[in-house]
């Protein structure tokens, strides 16, 4: 049957609006002013949130960037001002009022507070496992903001030199207790930019001290008897406290731990979902397995080494060394000293922002580290040169600055690698400090001593930074990423035949096989309650192999007896069914599993009063194919797709689609751990699935308890499935089982959701070639469907022996099965095609809607609309519901006159998420709340 409706575009906003963009459909904008797809495209390139994400996880974003991002900021702002505050001071009075001379004194006062930061790192980060990060990280940062005070009253190196040491150790817990906590509450995707904007804050902290002395120099120098150097301790002082105080009432701790009084209930449950679904669920505890756990990963030597690498080529000194440069030519004020060198604040700036962003845009950090140090060998070159005109080597100096960017990389980095093992995670994060620090120390003495400041010339303090430039080049842009990769490739082969085997179990407990045998069909009688549900007088509700409350709560769930079942055997000579033989118990063959799942994304409308043509139930009933394709959701009607009447249709903002797509993850959750859903009948595959399907089925299944070491094995099978998929089904002949075309199709469509919406660049990519052919698919069975209702087959004729063996094509020799039976099962077959049909074109149009702010509007089917008849569990039942009241056998057209005839309550849930998208969620709620429309 031809769609005629596939070219009729509808954008974001509706039909009425076709120009609307994504960002402005979401913003509420009206899109007359711009052209779309210029908006779209920025805003999907400069994206600060995933595609895809709702408005509420959105909103919750906004609280975690507000107060957990805000705090994490100022608080490596604090760290910075005071880590280097101590140049500042020294190159603005300090060394001359002291009488420190020529010597190494700032270089012994950087060498003991690296000291305290190797002491106080790793252990920091191991307590933010043991004690609240608000607290631990606060009482740090108010702790170090002391003995930053005291600086003031120093008159001797010796007193430096101990302070320093506490300022470092106390100041150890800053960088990698922050990181620790933001890997605890963001994304992978969402990482690397908001750690950027982290790191960023403490190169603002650099550039503001520089800014901060010149004007205490200025406007400070000589008041209250002290000079301007004494001052910016004291003001160093005076901006850590009120960030110690903020900490308190508003870091939120860790997902797991949180009691943030900004986060509602839901928001604290979203967060940790966010995480579990990262793979990143705590696990491990705080025991001596820690020692395994740890020192048997490669992650803490490939980090460790790496971040070793980026401290011994003391780019972190730079702005220091580039003072002592400045100072040196005797051609700069001291307000000049201190004003110049932020500009290498300013370029780390810069290449935290794009560097963040394009890894978090590629997915990998290796190529944007192999960059960053290219550039920073031709800056080390330089200097070894050192020969070279005076404007070059300023030039060298301030480039440095694009060292900045490698901390957040590599914790952004270590974050994802360790996963969920926090104790791990925490301690690799500080181990790294502590090791670079260790390192760094001999090294900053012997071969770049602030006494042979700015050259260096007698310690080769330059050739010997541009080594370790080149080491930490090749090991972060070529070695780590090669490491990781061969150790995944390793983890995967080691574990396959675990993982193969555990699958196979999986495939068994969840198959949908309902206790079928080869050439026969079994029914199930049904079952009583559990013994814990009967003993605590609760409702079962009697699935197996457990009830939902002894799932949830993790009790035995026991059965008094076996369910009962009663196999039939086909009767080819009589066209009948007859009864051969009974189980009991340990009997029973493999067990059956309900299911519930997701709904479409398109609408419909009423039709007239329809009744069913079912002969008396205590009379005998034989069903003809004249009876079966007369009935009303057979009739050529039930197969027409209308066109949309653009006029029925409220502009539809981009958010809205966005949680109907996030809603589909969820049923897909939901198929797999109930059984049925609002499109997959629980009676469709009684006999069985189609073997596409049951591939499926095991995929999602093993897709939804991926953890972070097996995703991409996960997203390799399922890449697998779907092609293998595509290349058996596409040559198929079809039309000669429904079932096998409805199967097919929602196999294809399940991959497609999870790998379009999985939020991977490459399984979008590769979901994005099979739309087309899920499209083609989707036309193919309901033309087969509305062709088998014209011709001598009937509808569905070979699939509905699936569901009662040996059903006749010869009216003359009857099938000795229930009517009702018959006409049941004929409906779901049905009504499943256009469900189906529904669920898939809705989901390649949202998708389309999303990707380019505008897309196809496939118009409407027909569809069941009647709460209740979809769920019937028995053709009884069925029968009953049919025959008392109108089943609502609608198009999305006359969604209008469905909410001003019927009730909320009285509408199934397939139809109100369809209804949804035409109407709007605002005509929606006010139905709901029984006013008008």
């Amino acid at each position: 049957m031809a769609d005629k409706t596939d070219s009729k575009p509808r954008s974001i906003a509706g039909e009425v609006n076709p120009a609307t963009s994504i960002a402005e459909s979401a913003n509420g904008k009206d899109s007359s002013t711009a052209p779309p797809h210029k908006q779209s495209t920025v805003s999907r390139f400069f994206h600060w949130h995933e595609p895809g994400t709702s408005r509420e996880e959105k909103k919750l974003i906004l609280k975690l960037d507000w107060f957990l991002l805000s705090f994490s900021c100022l608080t490596f702002f604090i760290k910075q001002l005071d880590q280097n505050n101590i140049s500042n001071a020294y190159v603005s009075g300090m060394s001359e009022e002291l009488g420190f001379g020529a010597g190494n004194e700032l270089s012994w006062m950087n060498t003991y507070f690296s000291i305290g930061t190797i002491i106080g790192g790793t252990f920091s980060n191991l307590m933010l496992t043991v004690v609240r990060p608000r607290f631990w990280l606060t009482g740090c940062l108010f702790t170090w903001s002391l003995f930053v005070l005291f600086l003031y009253k120093c008159e001797h190196a010796y007193q430096f030199y101990i302070l320093r040491f506490f300022i470092g150790l106390f100041e150890s817990a800053a960088w990698p207790g922050v990181m620790y906590c933001l890997g605890s509450w963001y994304r992978k995707s969402e990482l690397a930019r908001r750690s950027g904007l982290f790191v960023m804050s403490g190169v603002l902290g650099q550039m503001f001290s520089g800014y901060l002395q010149s004007a205490l120099f200025t406007g400070m120098h000589g008041k209250g008897g002290m000079s301007a150097w004494r001052w910016l301790f004291i003001f160093d002082f005076i901006l850590g406290i009120p960030v110690a105080i903020y900490g308190v009432f508003c870091f939120p701790d860790t997902p797991h731990t949180t009691q943030a009084f900004w986060l509602t209930e839901w928001e604290k449950n979203r967060s940790r979902e966010r995480i579990e679904e990262e793979g990143r669920k705590p696990v491990g505890k705080m025991d001596w397995s820690v020692v395994r756990r740890i020192f048997g990963s490669w992650q803490v030597y490939a980090f460790t080494a790496g971040y070793s690498f980026w401290t011994l080529t003391c780019g972190s000194y730079a702005i220091q060394y580039f003072t002592l440069y400045l100072k040196s030519t005797g051609w700069y004020t001291v307000p000049e000293i201190n004003n110049i060198p932020t500009c290498i604040g300013a370029v780390n700036f810069v290449f935290m922002i794009s560097t963040g962003y394009i890894a978090d845009k590629i997915g990998n950090r290796g190529p944007v580290c192999f960059a960053v140090g290219s550039l920073l060998t031709f800056c080390y070159a330089v200097l070894t040169a050192w020969s070279v005109p005076h404007d070059l080597r300023m030039a060298a100096f301030i480039l440095l600055g694009c060292y900045g960017c490698y901390t957040p990389l590599l914790a952004g980095w270590t974050n994802e690698a360790c996963g969920g093992d926090q104790q791990k995670r925490a301690f690799i994060l500080g181990f790294m400090v502590s090791v670079g620090q260790a390192v760094v120390i001999p090294f900053q003495q012997l071969q770049l001593p602030s006494g042979q400041a700015p050259e260096f010339k007698q310690t080769h303090g330059w050739p010997s930074a541009l080594a370790w430039v080149l080491a930490l080049t090749i090991w972060t842009g070529i070695g780590i990423p090669a490491l990781q990769k061969w150790r995944d490739g390793k983890t995967k082969v080691v574990s396959s035949n675990e993982f193969a085997i555990n699958n196979r179990q999986l495939f068994a407990e969840f198959h949908l096989l309902s206790w079928a045998r080869k050439d026969s069909g079994m029914h199930q009688t049904e079952l009583k309650a559990c013994e814990a549900c009967k003993s605590s007088k609760r409702k079962c509700t009697k699935q197996l192999p457990r009830c939902r409350r002894c799932e949830l709560r993790g009790l035995h769930c026991l059965y008094q007896s076996q369910p009962q079942m009663i196999i039939y055997q086909a009767d080819e000579s009589a066209g009948t069914l007859s009864r051969v033989q009974q189980f009991h118990g340990d009997e029973q063959p493999m067990e059956y599993l309900q299911c519930n799942m997701p709904l479409a994304v398109e609408a419909m409308a009423v039709d007239p009063q329809l009744e069913l043509q079912i002969s008396a139930s205590d009379s005998p009933s034989f069903l003809s194919l004249d009876d079966l394709r007369s009935a009303w959701f057979l009739t050529p009607e039930a197969w027409s797709i209308t066109p949309v009447e653009t006029s029925n249709l409220t502009p539809i903002s981009s958010a809205l689609i966005q949680s109907h797509l996030e809603k589909t993850q969820n049923w897909l959750r939901e198929w797999i751990s109930t059984g049925s859903n609002p499109f997959i009948h629980s009676e469709l595959y009684r006999k069985g699935m189609p073997d596409c399907l049951n591939d499926s089925f095991m995929a999602l299944s093993t897709y939804f308890s991926k953890t972070d070491k097996t995703t991409d094995m996960v997203q390799r099978l399922i890449e697998t499935k779907a092609e293998q998929l595509v290349a058996s089904q596409t040559h198929r002949e079809c039309g000669g089982d429904t079932i096998e075309d409805i199967g097919r199709v929602q196999s294809l469509l399940i991959y497609c959701i999870i790998r379009l919406l999985d939020g991977d660049i490459r399984q979008r990519h590769l979901a994005e070639r099979h739309l087309p052919i899920l499209h083609n698919w989707t036309k193919e069975m309901l033309s087969n469907a509305s062709r088998a209702t014209g011709d001598d087959t009937l509808l569905f004729q070979n699939a509905l022996t699936k569901f009662r063996p040996q059903f006749t094509t010869e009216p003359s020799i009857p099938c000795q099965v229930s009517s009702e039976q018959l006409l049941w099962h004929a409906w779901i077959l049905s009504e499943s095609v256009r469900r189906t049909w529904c669920m898939s074109m809705g989901v390649q149009a949202s998708y389309e809607l999303l990707k380019t702010g505008s897309g196809p509007c496939y118009g409407g089917l027909l569809v069941t609309t009647r709460k209740g008849v979809w769920d019937a569990e028995t053709a009884f039942e069925w029968t009953k519901i049919c025959a008392e009241k109108s089943v609502g056998f609608v198009h999305r057209n006359a969604s209008e006159k469905l909410m001003a005839e019927t009730k909320i309550d009285e509408v199934d849930v397939f139809a109100l998420a369809l209804m949804e998208i035409d109407v709007g969620p605002e005509k929606m709620k006010r139905w709901r709340q029984g006013s008008e429309p």
